[in-house]
Parts: C-alpha cells; structure tokens; sequence
C-alpha cells in the first residue's frame, strides 16, 4: 500500500520507478491535484483526493498499466493566494505531466496563468476563467461553463417558478437565503455548484430547505449510473463520509487521464496535451471531448435539491 502524508504536499507514491512482478521498471507519472485541503471548502479537497485515489489505484493494480501514476495534491486553501502560491509550486517539478484543479473559479482563475505560461497542461475543473492564453492547446475546461450554469439555473427557473437564483459561494448562498426569509418571500431558490456542500447547508441550516442546486456531474448516491464508484468508495472508505459529485469529478479526470497517457506516443506534457485535445473518452458521466478551445463539447449539468437536509432528485 503508497505511503501517504499530510503537509501542504500529499504524496500518493513512491519517486522512484516501480518494479512490477515480472521485474520490469515501469516509468513513473506524475498528476498534481490542487484542491481546498483546509479553510471552508476543505469537504471538497478531502472528496476530490478519495476520488483520485480509488482512480490511481484502480490503474496503478491493473493488468493494462503500462506506467505507474504518482499523485500530488497540493492545499490552496480555497485562497487565491495559496493557489498561486502553489502553482508555482507544481511547475518547479518538471516530471508532473498535469495538473487537475482547482475545483474554485477564483482559486482556478488565480493560478491558470501560471501553469499556461510554463506550457503544462491544465484539466480545469471549474466555470472560469472564461479566456486565458494556450485554451484548447494546454487548457481544458473539464466543467460547464459559466453560461451553461447560468441558463440552466434560468430554465429550471421557469419550470419550477421560482425567480429567486444566485449562482454563488456558499456565505452568499446562505446570506441570500436569509434574506429571503427576512423578506417573508418564498425563500426556496435555486443555487449553483456550491450549493451542494452539506457545508452550505449547514450554515444556511432550515433555510436551504427544498432549494435546488445545479452541478456538472452526477450525484452519486442519487444515480444508478454511478454504482461502479460508488460502490469502490464505499469499499475504500466503509466509514464514510458519503461520496458526492466531487469525488467523482476527480475519479473521471484520473480516468480521463489514464485514457490520454494510453493514447500518447512519448509521455511528456507537450504529447499529452496534443493527444488531450483530440480525445474522445467515454465513462461514467458520459462522453468526453475537447474543441479548438478547450471546451467540454457536451458537459453535462444535473439537478438536484435540498430535502430534510439531505439531497436528493428534484
């Protein structure tokens, strides 16, 4: 079993190539998660992290792994700072292939720069930034945009009759609520991603009930398309917390990685992005690929709502 260790570092793996049980080195990559590890988006690092461990692992224990996959996952803190501060971080290892993050539109918007200008490629995982130098050639969006978001909150609006939206932060969220109720107006609304943290609804409390929230990608405790991850998270981590949408965003990007490295001729970040942009993979949440901008083609964007304070199909 890979040694892990908390800093501001986590390391999944070994430095060193891995001799395999026919006593052949395989070479080693490097992916470099950067999430919220502490502050108060830490629930979305620790399920990104226990999603792509069950995902490195799956690969690493395979009969197919031609290589061995070391994770590194850094802690921005949900702070825009720390995430510069550690993007500048992950471009001084020359042998990280990709960098998967931030989970935040700031955190991702602060830091993006930095990994286009050192030319490593990005699998973002948030709405923004909307532009940035190198999209669609070390750039891709694995999230809807902000747009997408934004007009399926409008239609789910419509059909629901509910007028009340804020596609926001989870202090925002709750303050909205509040105010609201303050108003004596119907305070169920209809929230963006974040939304779906039980730390927004623990600091909305009563407030977030029968609100929804859109995600990108499936609950998996609500969907029947999840089972496979869902049922290796619980066998992973029988004490829980439960899985939701970010674990399994995270499992999906080391997948879709996986897919890319089998694909690519010479593993180094330049062939890995060409073939990253020409992808064409096909898993839990459906199919993914790229256009000459880096853009999900076909993202996806779930609904879900708030119910005795579990969440739960609208």
């Amino acid at each position: 079993m890979k040694k892990t260790t908390f800093a501001l570092i986590i390391t999944l793996a070994l430095t060193t190539p891995v001799l395999s049980q026919c006593n052949v080195y395989k070479p080693t990559a490097k992916i470099a998660i950067v999430a919220p590890f502490s502050g108060v988006y830490r629930e979305i690092g620790y399920q990104v992290l226990n999603g792509a461990r069950i995902a490195v692992n799956e690969y690493n224990n395979s009969n197919t792994a031609l290589i061995d996959i070391e994770l590194i996952a850094f802690d921005d803190e949900g702070n825009t700072a720390k995430a510069q501060e550690q993007a500048n971080k992950v471009i001084t290892d020359k042998k990280v292939l990709v960098v998967i993050g931030h989970w935040l539109d700031k955190t991702t918007s602060a830091a993006a720069p930095i990994y286009m200008d050192a030319h490593l490629p990005l699998i973002s995982t948030s709405a923004k930034p909307s532009s940035l130098n190198n999209m669609g050639k070390t750039f891709f969006r694995f999230h809807p945009t902000t747009k997408q978001i934004t007009t399926e909150i409008e239609r789910l609006g419509k059909i629901h009759t509910i007028y009340s939206t804020c596609n926001c932060d989870i202090y925002e969220g709750a303050q909205f609520l509040e105010t609201l109720q303050e108003k004596n107006q119907n305070n169920v609304a209809i929230g963006g991603p974040l939304w779906s943290l039980q730390t927004f609804n623990d600091i909305a409390h009563n407030n977030s009930e029968g609100s929804f929230f859109v995600v990108p990608i499936p609950e998996p405790m609500l969907e029947n398309i999840t089972s496979h991850f869902r049922n290796q998270y619980n066998t992973a981590y029988p004490q829980g917390p439960d899985p939701n949408w970010f674990s399994l965003h995270a499992y999906e990007s080391i997948n879709l990685i996986v897919n890319t490295i089998q694909e690519t001729q010479t593993l180094n970040s330049k062939s890995f992005a060409l073939t990253l942009s020409e992808i064409d993979y096909h898993g839990l949440i459906g199919r993914v690929q790229f256009d000459s901008d880096g853009q999900w083609i076909t993202p996806q964007v779930k609904v879900y709502k708030w119910d005795k304070s579990t969440k739960s199909l609208p």
